[in-house]
Order: C-alpha cells, then structure tokens, then sequence
C-alpha cells in the first residue's frame, strides 16, 4: 500500500508544476534575465505545452500500467507474506537448536562427571602420546592435576621409566595400526608402593581421519595381594599335607573304633553268648588302652572260680590272677597294682554288688605306670559290662535298654569332654520339656536326642575339646564333624536310628548357614530345631575356660536377637515365655 500512496503523490506534484510552468511568469523571467532566448517569443507559452505533453505521456502511462502494477503488488506482498513465515519458521528452528546444543552441552558435562566418578583410571591419547582426556582417578594416581595432564604428551610426564615408556608406545602404535583391543597387567610403583592394574586398550575414531586410543586401567591391587597371600598359604597347607593325611588316617581308625564301641553297647541284648561280648570288650579295651601289653578277661562261676574267656598271655603271669582277684577294686572302681617288674590295672564286673568277673592288664615299668586316663576309660567300660547283665537278667523293656545305652554313651563322652558333664542331661529334660510344649508328636525322641546330641565329640581329638583358647580352622573343621559323627554311628542301631537325623541337624542355622547341609527354615527338623535352641541355652549359662556364664536374663536377650537367623522364632518364643518364665522348671535342672 506504501507503493501507491508515493505514486499518487508524484501525480500530484506533476499537476502543480504543470499548472506553474502554464503561468510561465517565474521561468520566463528567469530565462529572459540570464537572455538564454533571444526571441521575444513567450516561452512560458512553449515549454507549458512541452510540460502539458510530457504530464499527458506520464498520466497514459501511470494509468496503462497500473493494472500490472497493482498485480504485482499483490505477488510481492504475498512473496514477503511467505518471507516473513519462512523467516519465523527459521527462528523457531534456530531457539531449538540453540535447546538441542544446550542440553548436549549437559549431557557432556554429566558424562564428564560419570568418568570422573569411575574408579577406574580413564584417558585418550591420540597416535603420538598426547593426552586428550583424563578423568579424576588417573589425575589422583598420578598426582597431578587434570589440566596439567590433558594437553601434553606422556613423554613429558617423567612418571614412567625409558623401558616402561617405550613399551607403552610399542603397544599404542599397535593397538591402532592394527586396530585390536590390548589387555593386560601392568605393575608400577607409586609413591614406594607396588600397585597392579588390569589395562585395556582399544582404537577409536574421534573423528574423521583421527585414529585414537582409549585406556582403562582397573586397580587390582588387592586382588594380586590376595593372591600372593594364598600361594603362601598353598605353601603351607603343602607342608602340612603330610599332617592332614596322617590325622584323616587317625580320625579314620579312630572311627573304627568308636563304630565298634558303638556296636558293642547299642548290641548288648543281640549277643546270645555271654563269653562272645566279653571277648569283645577285651579286645576293645586292649585297642583303647596301647600302654596294656597284655591280659586277661573272666567271669566267676556259681563257686566263685575263675574261668577264663580271653587271654592275651604275653608277659603276663596267669598266676597273678589270684592276686589281682585279692585286689579288685569295689564296684565301679579301677585298681592298679605295683608290682617290681610290671604293673597291673583290673576292673571288677558286677551284677548288682555281686563280684561276677573282671579284667586285668599289665604294663611293663620301661613304659611307666597307668595313668588317670586309662583308669577312667576302663572303669566306663566296666560301667558297660555292668549295664550288660544288668540289662540281660533285669531289663526286657525296650525303653530302658535305650535309657542304659544312652547314658552308656554320654558317660564315655564325659571322659573325653570334661564340658559335658550334666550338659547332656539339661538339655534332654528341657528339650522334651519345651517339645511338650510346642506339640511335638514324639516328645522322648527330643529327650534321648539332647542325651546323644554331642556324641560324635568322642571321636574330636581331647585337646581340641578341651582346648581354653579360640580354635583354628582345622580345629573348628574338626569339631564340625561331629553332628555327621554322631548320625553315622546312631543310624547303625534300631533302637537310636530314629533320632540319628536329629542329632545331624542339630546345628543347622534358620537362616541355612548352619552344618553340615546347610538347611532353612522349616526343612528343619523341628525336634533339631529344639536341640538347637536348648543346647545354646545351656551353653551360654554354663562356665567354661574361655568364657564366664550368662545369666538367664542375658541368655534370653541373646536367644531373641538371633531369632529367624540361627534360631526358629516359634521355638524361641515357647521357650522363653513358657519354659525359662517357669522358676520351677529352672530349679528342677539347677538341682
């Protein structure tokens, strides 16, 4: 619209100066002073219809074209109409890349961040050495600054030696001429200290025709540390493999053994023949007992003279058995005779307080004399005997059989673990106790499980057991052996078969870290379950040489912390609440 607002001025300003040149007073005299025409001629007369001519050309004109003219108005206006849009669309696209470049300007600066967050040593060098990227990790090992690594070259760096440094190159020049990925360990020393890091080189292109390496070193110091502390460790347990053999072979006879002092007691009613288990101990005795080198087994008749079952005659007198018979101890007692050449140990067998036979052994003086040990042992061997014809003149009821045989066992355990003692008995009467308590269907099986439930420490060496200090771990190994121990001798009796599952699980954990299968939860058996809490009970109120007792307040607080982690929560809380809250049954087992 501007166009034709100045083509209507400049019409105008043609018809003014037409109708002034028509006037011709101002030019003509203008001319006829400077006597530019001679002629008198009026001039304003000529050039006015000059002027009238060039007004009439310009009007026909403006008027010809200005049908073309208002067209192409009309397609420049719409032509700056679609300028101005295009120019709109274009600033909008340039705000978005503007946000597009701020947000990758973000991203870069949060992976910059990530990296510098790895533990790990990251950088990129280009072919000649020169740092292009570090990140914090690598700054911090090498102890200088980020900026003052990035930009310069790893020759100028003097933290790496001539070989070391050529090494380096060799590997860079060949991880990009080649194109393949480099790994592996590097040792260098920092600050004094030996340092190892896994590296890994790999080619990249930061652009085009670039060819660059990125690094990644991951600190495995510890790793390699741990390493040499275990060959050092392998170097030992080398050295030791001699002892573990010979000790596996010890446990191994020392299994033997104690499978056939098991069968012995677990068998005493399947033996028809009195002289058949006598024959047995005597051999049994002889085997536990190395000091003995000889002695003799025999029962007393109806007339009270010997006769004799089993003889082992070497360097022993058969005459001295008069003698020994003169001096054979009360019931349950062992005696030991000094002789000038040899001395004798004998136990007595009895039926009630009736003397019905014995043992004697000898020992040469070159061997010393018995020790305590020996008597002890002996006299829980007599104790067998003496259950034996108890059991076979008295006992039909299967019940009490077992009741002998147990604490059979759990006397002789007592001889190797001076711990025990009334241990087994606690927690026999409160398991069943707490078993009634819960519901347990067969509350005796958890009365004669707590009798038997460390029986296989007999076969753990007597220092282990009795050891005052904190065990290692081929002593703690040991004595986790016990619980299979104790299951693989039980199984082998069908009057204790039925609670040998539960003496093998009795240290089984909630939580299945426990030994030795590592059962959770409910796989549990519950009568375990109970041994489990119970046994621990009993142990943390009772002293031993490496720690004072709990109190029973102090016991209860340890039993809840370690509910639904080695303990049933059930089991705890029927115990603490029904059974520990009950002063009649903790004054039952105090006495």
């Amino acid at each position: 619209m501007e166009i034709y607002k100045n083509r209507w001025k400049f019409l105008l300003v043609t018809i003014l100066n037409t109708m002034i040149f028509l006037s011709g007073n101002v030019l003509n005299k203008k001319l006829h002073n400077y006597k530019i025409y001679p002629s008198d001629i009026s001039f304003s007369i000529i050039f006015g219809i000059l002027y009238g001519v060039l007004v009439a050309y310009l009007i026909m004109v403006y008027f010809g074209q200005q049908k073309e003219t208002v067209e192409l108005d009309f397609e420049v206006q719409a032509s700056l109409e679609q300028l101005e849009a295009f120019n709109e669309e274009l600033i909008a696209q340039n705000d978005e890349l503007e946000s597009f470049a701020n947000i990758i300007s973000d991203k870069e600066k949060e992976l910059k961040e990530i990296i510098n967050l790895s533990p790990m040593s990251i950088m990129i060098k280009n072919y000649d050495g020169k740092y292009l990227l570090c990140n914090k990790a690598y700054s911090n090992l090498l102890g200088i600054d980020i900026n003052d690594i990035e930009g310069r070259n790893q020759n100028e760096m003097e933290i790496f030696d001539k070989i070391k440094l050529n090494r380096l190159v060799y590997t860079d020049h060949r991880v990009i001429d080649e194109n393949i990925t480099y790994k592996y360990v590097e040792k260098i020393v920092v600050n004094g200290e030996e340092m190892y890091f896994k590296v890994h080189k790999i080619p990249i292109e930061l652009s085009e025709n670039s060819k660059e390496i990125l690094v990644i070193a991951q600190d495995i110091t510890d790793i390699e540390n741990m390493k040499n502390e275990i060959e050092e460790k392998n170097k030992i347990l080398v050295k030791d493999n001699v002892e573990l053999v010979r000790l596996n072979d010890e446990t191994a006879r020392l299994a033997d053994d104690f499978e056939r002092v098991i069968k012995i007691i677990t068998g005493t009613l399947e033996y028809d023949d009195n002289n058949e288990y006598l024959e047995n101990i005597f051999k049994l005795s002889l085997d536990f007992i190395p000091s003995a080198e000889s002695g003799v087994v025999f029962l007393l008749n109806d007339d009270n003279e010997i006769e004799f079952i089993k003889d082992h005659k070497k360097n022993f007198n058969i005459n001295n058995i008069k003698e020994t018979m003169l001096m054979m101890p009360v019931k349950n007692e062992v005696g030991i005779i000094k002789k000038n050449e040899s001395n004798l140990i004998n136990i007595g067998f009895y039926y009630g307080s009736k003397l019905i036979g014995g043992m004697s052994f000898c020992r040469k003086n070159e061997n010393g004399i018995f020790n305590e040990y020996d008597g002890r042992l002996l006299k829980s061997i007599s104790v067998l005997v003496n259950n034996y014809y108890t059991n076979k003149k008295i006992v039909e009821n299967k019940n009490n059989t077992q009741n002998s045989i147990i604490i059979s066992l759990v006397k002789m355990l007592e001889l190797f673990d001076s711990y025990t003692k009334g241990h087994s008995e606690n927690v026999a009467i409160l398991s069943k106790k707490l078993a009634v308590k819960i519901g347990t269907e067969d509350a005796d099986s958890a009365y004669w499980t707590g009798m038997v439930h460390d029986i296989g420490k007999i076969l753990v060496d007597r220092n282990i057991l009795n050891k005052n200090t904190k065990l290692n771990f081929k002593e703690y190994e040991t004595i986790k052996m016990h619980p299979y121990w104790g299951y693989e001798v039980l199984k082998k009796s069908d009057e204790l078969k039925d609670i040998a599952k539960y003496v093998l699980h009795h240290h089984e954990r909630y939580d299945g870290t426990g030994y030795p299968n590592g059962l959770k939860g409910e796989e549990i058996p519950e009568i375990s379950q109970i041994i489990s809490v119970v046994d621990s009970y009993d142990t943390m109120i009772s002293k031993r040489s490496y720690k004072e007792p709990l109190t029973v307040e102090e016991a209860i607080i340890e039993l809840n912390l370690q509910k639904g982690i080695q303990f049933s929560p059930k089991v705890v809380d029927v115990f603490v609440n029904e059974i520990l809250s009950d002063n009649n049954i903790l004054q039952e087992i105090v006495n």
